[in-house]
């Protein structure tokens, strides 16, 4: 009994907001963040840490934020050359051959006009994902809306 008393008091608290609790505030993307393929290839390489997810619930129609501090972990992209490499808490979680590609490339479909990243099995250069982009000097955005159930974009900072 005291355990279940325990448990009901730890879920009444973590479900109530903290007094002086500030609200979560979005970041603010660079005014110059671009879709242009040469800026995109001009900014890719290097270090990017998940910064936040901006998700949305299309059965509450709200959207709702992630960051590692919600997560509880932190990743890390590093794109070098045609590999991209995924850390989680610094230690290697996965690699991938990527490409810069219209999305044509993937779809087949003409209209289909704007630049994503894919991902490519390192072992057998099968496509694993893609995901429309768009970048900045400081931020690199995935948008999950195209390869999720629940859309949303992902922020990658330079690290």
């Amino acid at each position: 009994k005291p355990i279940f008393l325990m448990l009901m008091v730890s879920v009444l608290f973590s479900c109530c907001k903290k007094e002086g609790e500030k609200p979560y505030v979005p970041i603010q993307l660079c005014a110059d963040i671009s879709r242009d393929v040469d800026t995109i290839n001009k900014y890719i390489h290097g270090t990017w840490k998940w910064a936040e997810g901006k998700y949305f619930n299309y059965q509450t129609g709200e959207y709702f934020y992630e960051t590692p501090q919600t997560r509880g972990y932190i990743i890390t992209l590093k794109l070098s050359g045609d590999t991209a490499k995924f850390y989680k808490n610094s230690t290697a979680d996965s690699t991938y051959r990527f490409k810069i590609l219209k999305e044509s490339d993937v779809t087949g479909w003409p209209d289909d006009q704007a630049p994503v990243i894919a991902y490519y099995r390192f072992a057998t250069g099968v496509r694993e994902s893609y995901f429309r982009i768009k970048i900045c000097e400081k931020y690199l955005v995935t948008e999950q809306s195209y390869s999720s159930d629940l859309g949303g974009d992902s922020i990658w900072e330079r690290f």
